[in-house]
């Protein structure tokens, strides 16, 4: 069994298809342009301005596309790492605990939904950066569904202190909203944040038919 073939095993064994699939498309698309920066600059600015979200090509423009494919692009790899580090933590037991259609559904909505309304409240107002990418934001709705479920799960913030994951959501809640004056300015990617987890929660209510956090977390 060759390299390639032992590293799909081994993710096949720890992520489930939609958590799986997302790995790769985030790091294919990160690794490709990165190439393209080394061996053709040009093409990869192309590429990256082609898949970022840019509120007014995609909305004025009708280039809806950008709204679902800035989540797939990082700036640099501390950021990509980061992300998929959460995504391994958190992710897989939502996709196990939702099957793999649900957790796709709660992924795209959060994603393209945060995308839509800051795409919308800078084209209306001009707050907020123009151009936008990465997965953050949907990471943040994620450890909030998974902190719905599993509040008392500790986790290691930095690495080194463990804390139940309910106050390292509210913790990272607290930060963001800390941050959000410099929205305005373009500063901040805080709003955005908010954004995707507030529709995250928008999305477990629908789903719960119930607004009630407390019937959620059966499982500690």
């Amino acid at each position: 069994m060759n390299a390639y073939n032992r590293l799909q095993d081994f993710l096949a064994r720890h992520l489930p298809p939609a958590v799986r699939m997302i790995f790769t498309i985030t790091i294919g698309v990160f690794l490709v342009t990165s190439i393209l920066k080394i061996f053709a600059r040009g093409a990869a600015a192309t590429l990256i301005d082609l898949l970022v979200e840019d509120p007014l090509l995609s909305l004025s423009g009708f280039q809806f596309w950008r709204l679902g494919t800035y989540i797939f692009v990082h700036g640099n790899a501390l950021a990509l790492v980061f992300n998929m580090l959460l995504m391994w933590f958190f992710a897989p037991e939502l996709e196990r605990r939702w099957g793999t259609r649900r957790f796709w559904g709660f992924y795209l909505t959060t994603g393209v939904g945060a995308g839509l309304a800051h795409a919308l409240i800078f084209f209306l107002t001009g707050a907020g950066a123009g151009i936008m990418f990465g997965s953050a934001g949907i990471m943040f709705a994620i450890m909030g569904a998974y902190a719905a479920y599993y509040p008392n799960r500790l986790v290691y913030f930095w690495g080194v202190f463990p804390i139940p994951v309910k106050y390292l959501v509210a913790i990272l809640i607290f930060l963001n909203l800390s941050t959000l004056a410099d929205y305005a300015a373009g500063a901040s990617p805080a709003f955005t944040h908010l954004l995707a987890i507030g529709i995250g929660y928008l999305w477990m209510t629908r789903h719960h038919h119930t607004p009630d956090f407390n019937r959620w977390r059966y499982t500690r």
